[in-house]
Formats: C-alpha cells, structure tokens, sequence
C-alpha cells in the first residue's frame, strides 16, 4: 500500500497544479504591469525633459528680446510678449509638476503591487515540509492506518474461515 491513499494524492497534485497555475499567472501580471509601468515612466521623463528644453528655450527667447528691445521701443508690446511667455511658462510649470505627480503616483501603485506580490508567494509557500511535525504525525496516522486494515481484513478472514 502507498503512504497516502489516492484521493489525498490526487488533491494534492491538483491543488500543487492550481498553485503552480496561479503563480505563473501573477508573475506575468507582475511583469507585464512592471513593463507598463517602465514604460509610462519613460514616456513621463522624456516629456519633462521636453518640457525643461522648451522652458530653456523660452527663457532665452525672453533673454534675448529684453536685450533686443532694451533701447525702450516697442516696450508695451514686449511687456505684452513677456506676459504671453510667461504665462506660457507657469503653464508648463503646471504640467511639469503633474507629470512628476503621475509619476509618484505609478511609482506607489507599484510598491504597492509588489508588496501584494510578496504576500501572494508567501500564501502559496508549502505549508508541509518533510522534516516538519505535521508530516511526521501524518506519516504516524498512515502506518497506524495501514496496520487496522491489515488487521481487519485478517479478522474478516478469519471469520470467513469459522463460518
């Protein structure tokens, strides 16, 4: 007779397969949110970047109108152009940092996710080792079980034999 009777046997490589099943299935969503993650940061830095250059450039525009006009004509339609150029400037002020908020934001969901992940792979750990006490008292219940079937199915014959 084998240590363990069929059905428990069976259930156990179901329920190890359905283990199995369901890590994979997270490690590929861990990765695949993983990638997307990356990727959304990427695409955030190469808009900051943009945003910073066109802010550079602006700045400069600014710079080199001042020093163009500096001679006091056209003042109010520099003051004018200045107005524009800097609301232009607080307006992708106000982008940068939403981006940058975005990005926090992905940055948490992710530390978040990993965490859950973690958890998850501590939850389908196996519970029963080999050298663990719980398997030595199954190991214990099975041999007794074993030796009251033998005995059983001596005493049937037994009577069998008498009757």
């Amino acid at each position: 007779m084998s240590r363990f009777p069929a059905s428990t046997s069976a259930t156990t490589e179901q329920s190890l397969a359905e283990a199995e099943k369901k890590m994979k299935l997270l490690d590929s969503d861990r990765k695949a949110y993983f990638e997307a993650a990356q990727l959304t940061m990427k695409q955030n830095r190469d808009v900051l970047e943009g945003v910073k250059r066109e802010n550079r450039e602006l700045r400069d525009a600014i710079s080199k109108i001042l020093k163009e006009n500096n001679m006091g004509a056209n003042q109010s339609a520099n003051e004018r152009e200045i107005a524009e150029l800097e609301q232009n400037l607080r307006e992708l002020k106000q982008n940068l940092d939403s981006t940058r908020f975005d990005i926090l934001a992905k940055e948490r969901e992710l530390d978040r996710l990993k965490d859950q992940f973690r958890d998850l792979e501590r939850e389908c750990a196996p519970a029963v080792t080999e050298d663990s006490p719980l398997t030595k008292q199954i190991r214990m219940l099975e041999n007794r079980l074993e030796k009251a079937v033998i005995k059983h199915n001596e005493a049937l014959s037994i009577r069998k034999t008498y009757e």
